[in-house]
């Protein structure tokens, strides 16, 4: 199960984008007041084949984040595609992510940089073993992180906004990641990684979905979920640092004026 970090500073952002405030935040509470409001995965059988479909509902206020639909292809044959990723505006101050893909096709891939976010700092989600997510850029630095096997399953992604470049400067180059509960037992943790090397801040979400593979019929499971059902273990969100105050009063600053742009972010 993911664990909360200690000594979290509530953070409360006018525009709502990413506002995490937590209290409450523990595991076992669904969402933790903040940036994901509702998380869903469902595992389907389609010819033969497993795909997961991931579907997060992010607040986001009047923060007009990057608009996409784009393949996750294969890095090794890239005309041959593991899914796909989007982001679009939803019902409400709210964005959906969502990421389907060929659990089959992924199940036993070797990783790829898998281990980073885009800063080149630690993705906040341990695997078992010390097993390493399948990581492959979609666009620019943009990424999806995947990993089947190791008695774990999780699907992620770190989005690159040009627009968050200016991010460490207002919180000293952190990543804050807080953890969430979705539905059917899915968890995850969601937040902001910074760096003060240009085209390398953004948005991450990481989202464990072992539980809903274990029930997925063992037909479908054969060369997939199977890795990822009887013996799971449970992903470890790693502690992070918590804000300061005054760090806190300056990302309320810098995503009140990402709010007051009327304008759409980019995706870098």
């Amino acid at each position: 199960m993911f664990t909360t970090p200690r000594h979290l500073k509530h953070i409360v952002i006018t525009s709502a984008l990413l506002s995490l405030a937590i209290t409450g935040a523990g595991c076992g509470k669904k969402g933790f007041g903040g940036l994901v409001s509702q998380a869903q995965f469902q595992a389907v059988e389609e010819n033969g084949e497993l795909y997961g479909d991931l579907r997060v509902l992010l607040n986001t206020g009047n923060v007009l984040l990057p608009s996409f639909d784009l393949p996750i292809l294969n890095p090794r044959l890239p005309d041959s595609e593991y899914g796909a990723i989007s982001l679009h505006d939803a019902l409400g101050l709210s964005t959906e992510l969502g990421i389907r893909v060929n659990l089959n096709a992924i199940a036993g891939v070797d990783s790829v940089d898998g281990a980073a976010l885009p800063n080149g700092k630690m993705i906040p989600v341990a695997l078992p073993g010390g097993a390493k997510p399948l990581s492959i850029q979609v666009k620019g630095s943009t990424r999806v992180y995947l990993a089947i096997g190791q008695g774990s399953a999780l699907i992620g992604a770190a989005l690159v906004i040009p627009e968050f470049d200016k991010l460490a400067g207002y919180i000293g180059g952190l990543d804050v990641f807080f953890p969430f509960q979705g539905d059917n037992g899915v968890r995850g943790a969601a937040g902001l990684f910074s760096s003060v090397v240009p085209g390398q801040s953004g948005l991450a979400v990481f989202v464990d979905v072992s539980s809903v593979l274990k029930g997925a019929s063992q037909k479908s499971l054969v060369a997939a979920a199977a890795k990822a059902s009887a013996q799971a273990e449970p992903l470890v969100l790693n502690a992070q640092q918590s804000l300061s105050s005054s760090q806190t009063a300056r990302l309320n600053q810098f995503v009140r004026g990402l709010g007051s742009r009327g304008k759409r972010l980019g995706l870098q």
